[in-house]
């Protein structure tokens, strides 16, 4: 292509279009966001530490956790709060509960450091304190996207906004970006083997 010649411009504006596209694709194939949305405690309806009580496959709605076992459905993987005989709990415990199921002899789900497309992104120790284990709740989020550095995208619920799908400070649903090495980069990543 000699002679092509292109403006810093140019490119600033190709790749805002290809993430704006790549968000709009995720939401577009977000069946929990499309059907649960109307359902997230709002305002004054928050109680119970922010739970409304409805529940989604053993997790409460618009919760971290509910949404991940929603996108592992969506690939094949039927997880719910008590997948393979196994309490799952809050994302804090979902590590020894793959530990669990390794012990008992089920190595179908594993985690480590790496991330693939389609794992479940685990922070073990953030969030508020569950007085009932004296510990932080923790947070999970799916893996939309991971490249050759190990950099992720991840879509979530209740992580920027509460009880809601990630928002951007205008208020859009958006999917964040998370580079390797950064304070915020997960603790673990499971492989639940979605396809």
């Amino acid at each position: 292509m000699k002679g092509l010649k292109v403006r810093g411009w140019e490119v600033i504006a190709i790749a805002i279009f290809i993430v704006m596209a790549m968000a709009a694709t995720a939401m577009a194939t977000d069946t929990y966001h499309r059907d649960y949305y109307s359902n997230c405690p709002k305002g004054a309806d928050v109680v119970e530490n922010g739970r409304n009580g409805t529940q989604n496959r053993g997790w409460y709605t618009c919760e971290c956790t509910s949404y991940a076992a929603e996108k592992m459905f969506e690939h094949g993987v039927k997880l719910t709060d008590s997948y393979k005989g196994v309490t799952w709990g809050d994302p804090f415990q979902w590590i020894s509960a793959i530990d669990k199921l390794n012990k008992a002899g089920d190595k179908s789900v594993t985690y480590n450091k790496s991330p693939k497309h389609m794992d479940i992104a685990v922070w073990t120790n953030i969030g508020p304190t569950d007085t009932r284990y004296n510990h932080k709740t923790g947070h999970v989020a799916y893996v939309e996207s991971v490249d050759g550095s190990g950099n992720i995208t991840v879509s979530e619920y209740n992580y920027s906004t509460s009880h809601q799908y990630d928002k951007d400070k205008s208020g859009n649903d958006t999917l964040r970006a998370i580079s390797k090495g950064s304070s915020s980069y997960p603790d673990y990543f499971i492989h639940f083997g979605a396809k």
